[in-house]
C-alpha cells in the first residue's frame, strides 16, 4: 500500500511541475508580504473543498505537445465532475461565496481555460452546452483576434452564452522573471503593460470589471500578487496543484493542470483532493531567499493532525521526494533537500492521507531562490 500511495505521490507531482518554472534568478530580498486581508475567514457555509481545474487547448495536437485534451477526454472528465456530485460555477460565483453574498452550490467546482484558442468555440463549447457547464477563459490581449486565437467579438459573445471572461497577461511573460528589455523600463511599467493594460482592455471589450487573473505560466510572487491586486484583480490563481478553501489567499488559488491522457482514476483524485493546513513553514508562498537552502520545516494544524496518519507524509521539491522526519509530539515535519537548493524557481509539496485511508491532503507553493552572493559582493 504505501509503495502504491508513493508512486501516485510521484505521479501527481510530475503533474504539478510548473510551466516555465526552471532555473531562474532571483531577488535575494524578501518581497514585502501581500495583506493578509485578501485571506477570507472561514464561515460553516463554506465548503470542505473547492477544486479548479485548468484546461488550454482541445482537439488532437502532436505527441511533443501535452496541453490538450480530446473531445472524448473531455467529456469523460465531466462525467467524472457530474458523478461525483460538483457543480462548475464562474470566478464571478467564487467571490460572491467568498465574501458571503451569495450561497455557494453543496459540492463547486471551477473549470478555467488558459490562453484564448479558438478551438474552444469549435470544440469544446458543445460538449460544455451539452452538459451544462460554464467555464472561464483566462485570456491573453496578444493572442486575441491571431489566426489561432478567439476574436474579441467572441469574447463578447461567450459571455452572452453564459462563459466568463478573465485576464492572462497582455503577452503571458514570466512575471517572475522580465527579459532584460522588460526589466530595463522599470518593474512598475512591466506591471502597468502586463496587469493594468489587459484589465483595461477586457474592461473594453466587455464593458464590465474583470475579476480575475490567472498568471502566466502559474508563475507569481509576492510582488506580482500585490501588482495584480493593485490593478484591480479580486481573484488570482496559480497552477499550484491542490484544491482551495476559505483560509487559501486570494491571490494564491490553487488550480489543477489537465494535460493529455490525465486518466480517469488520477482525474478523480486530484479533484477530490483536500488542502492541507499548515499553521506556519520556513519557506513560505512567492516569497524570495537567498540559497543556498537545505531543508523545510512545517508546523502542521493541530486539529488537522489528529486527524491523519503520521506515516503518510510525503514533501516533494520539484517532484523530488525528500528525506523527512515527523515529530508528533510538537506536529511538526523537517524534510530535507536531496541536493541544497542553490538557485531556481520550483514547487515544494505536502501530501498526507487520513488514518482511514480515505481521504487525501496537499499543499503545493512556489518559492524563489537566488544564488549566493560571492564573497566581496562581485
Amino acid at each position: 500500500m504505501q509503495k502504491k500511495w508513493l508512486a501516485l505521490m510521484m505521479l501527481i507531482a510530475a503533474l504539478a511541475v510548473v510551466r516555465g518554472a526552471v532555473a531562474q534568478t532571483g531577488n535575494s530580498s524578501t518581497a514585502e508580504a501581500v495583506p493578509a486581508a485578501s485571506a477570507t475567514t472561514l464561515t460553516a457555509a463554506f465548503p470542505e473543498f473547492i477544486p479548479v481545474v485548468c484546461y488550454h487547448r482541445f482537439g488532437h495536437y502532436g505527441a511533443k505537445d501535452p496541453y490538450f485534451v480530446t473531445p472524448e477526454e473531455l467529456k469523460q472528465q465531466f462525467e467524472i465532475i457530474k458523478s461525483e456530485g460538483f457543480t462548475p460555477i464562474t470566478t464571478a460565483a467564487l467571490k460572491a461565496g467568498l465574501d458571503g453574498t451569495k450561497p455557494f452550490p453543496e459540492k463547486p467546482l471551477l473549470i478555467t481555460i488558459d490562453d484564448g484558442y479558438a478551438d474552444f468555440v469549435n470544440i469544446a463549447q458543445p460538449i460544455f452546452k451539452e452538459y451544462g457547464y460554464t467555464a472561464t477563459l483566462f485570456v491573453y490581449i496578444h493572442f486575441i483576434d491571431s489566426k489561432m486565437g478567439l476574436s474579441h467579438g467572441q469574447l463578447q459573445q461567450l459571455e452572452k452564452d453564459g462563459f466568463e471572461i478573465g485576464s492572462h497577461s497582455w503577452t503571458h511573460p514570466k512575471l517572475t522573471k522580465p527579459t532584460p528589455a522588460e526589466a530595463a523600463k522599470g518593474m512598475a511599467a512591466f506591471y502597468q503593460a502586463e496587469l493594468n493594460a489587459p484589465y483595461q482592455k477586457l474592461k473594453e471589450w466587455l464593458g464590465h470589471d474583470i475579476i480575475a487573473l490567472a498568471y502566466p505560466y502559474g508563475l507569481w510572487d509576492t510582488d506580482s500578487a500585490k501588482a495584480a491586486q493593485e490593478a484591480g484583480y479580486q481573484l488570482m490563481f496559480t497552477v499550484d496543484q491542490g484544491t482551495n478553501n476559505a483560509a487559501t489567499p486570494r491571490e494564491q488559488l490553487k488550480r489543477i493542470m489537465i494535460v493529455h491522457k490525465t486518466s480517469d482514476k488520477m482525474f478523480r483524485y486530484l479533484i477530490n483532493d483536500r488542502p492541507l493546513k499548515l499553521a506556519s513553514r520556513t519557506l513560505e508562498p512567492g516569497q524570495h531567499i537567498t540559497g543556498p537552502v537545505e531543508s523545510v520545516t512545517l508546523t502542521i494544524d493541530p486539529e488537522q493532525s489528529r486527524e491523519l496518519d503520521p506515516k503518510s507524509w510525503v514533501i516533494l521539491k520539484g517532484g523530488i521526494k525528500c528525506k523527512s522526519a515527523y515529530d508528533a509530539a510538537q506536529q511538526k515535519i523537517i524534510a530535507t533537500f536531496a541536493q541544497p537548493w542553490t538557485h531556481g524557481t520550483d514547487a515544494v509539496m505536502v501530501v498526507a492521507r487520513d488514518k482511514a485511508q480515505q481521504k487525501h491532503y496537499k499543499e503545493t507553493w512556489l518559492v524563489h531562490v537566488a544564488p549566493p552572493v560571492p564573497e566581496g559582493g562581485k
